[in-house]
């Protein structure tokens, strides 16, 4: 039978030999499903197999090959595998989709397509800066495509477009099987002026009103961001301490992209986990940081802001796709 809705069990061959760059899946393995039952654009854990060498890490499928980026999250060797002809690569399903009862608490915001409001769920109604604009499905690129609310700011030097809330939906523990949560967001822009400012992630202050670079903010955060001098998007993280600390993703923000972002720390542990997937073409950042994070006990809520720093005449129009933030087990 296909792989259905939570494409589980699927596995292959190689039909080369892949070395440490793209795996191209040939005939699905005798106790596995092909990787043609999955859709194009699926983004999930992978684990490649290569005799007793085994290699975890996030991958985009494009319908012939699936992307591997540099960073990892695990393997048997500590590194990433220069994968021969005789690997195989396996699809490891999202738990939380097979076993939805078993789910650890979810909250969010999600827009209603083609409509300016966007629903809460579990959460107080949250803050639009900027213009709302009901955002048409169309055919037009993968941004249309999406069901989104549109954010416009004004033309004025750090006007702001995005979507907000101060209600804390996080915390931060170093405590063995306490705290941990996971931010989820999707967003794009549909115009851009030039050095914008980014923000969204996981934060204990507002970046709304902030006239400042991203990285300039002292306070506890964890997010993907860019300040109006950075040409990629970056992992900024801050301890509350003075200014961020940035890890380039190597992905840019330019228009009409959309972009997938996670953001996590799991249970009695500081560390943050970060995956930043540009949707419409396969693009991968996964990366860790335990330098400069938020402190144990932060009580953290999420964000989604853009900006258009000095730079007056061009609004930014941010499309906004929701975001959700699960607590506690990840």
């Amino acid at each position: 039978m296909p792989a259905g809705p939570f494409y589980n069990n699927v596995k292959a061959t190689s039909s080369g030999t892949a070395g440490t760059g793209s795996f191209t899946p040939s005939t699905a393995t005798a106790d596995g499903l092909a990787w043609s039952t999955v859709p194009t654009g699926w983004v999930g854990l992978v684990r490649y197999d290569d005799g007793t060498s085994w290699e975890l890490a996030y991958g985009y499928w494009n319908g012939t090959t699936i992307t591997r980026p540099s960073n990892i999250v695990s393997s048997s060797s500590g590194s990433r595998l220069s994968l021969t002809s005789a690997a195989t690569a396996a699809l490891v399903p999202d738990g939380a989709l097979i076993s939805p009862d078993f789910v650890v608490p979810q909250r969010g915001y999600l827009p209603q397509p083609n409509s300016t409001a966007i629903s809460a769920i579990g959460l107080t109604g949250g803050t639009a800066t900027g213009t709302a604009g009901a955002a048409a499905l169309a055919a037009t690129n993968y941004l249309t495509e999406q069901p989104r609310v549109q954010l416009t700011s004004a033309t004025t030097a750090n006007a702001q477009a995005g979507y907000s809330i101060t209600n804390i939906t996080g915390v931060t523990s170093s405590t063995a099987g306490r705290g941990g949560w996971k931010f989820s967001c999707r967003f794009g822009a549909s115009q851009i002026p030039t050095g914008p400012r980014f923000f969204v992630g996981m934060t204990n202050t507002t970046f709304v009103g902030v006239t400042t670079e991203p990285s300039a903010l002292t306070a506890n955060y964890a997010v993907f961001a860019k300040d109006s001098t950075d040409t990629n998007i970056q992992l900024l993280t801050n301890s509350n301490v003075s200014t961020g600390t940035k890890v380039d993703t190597g992905i840019a923000l330019a228009a009409n992209d959309w972009f997938h972002a996670q953001i996590w720390t799991p249970p009695g542990s500081t560390t943050v986990y970060a995956l930043l997937i540009k949707m419409n073409d396969g693009s991968i950042y996964y990366g860790s940081t335990s330098t400069d994070v938020p402190a144990t006990g932060s009580l953290l809520f999420p964000q989604a802001m853009a900006n258009l720093s000095a730079t007056t005449g061009t609004a930014v129009i941010l499309h906004y796709g929701g975001y959700w933030v699960r607590t506690g087990g990840l």
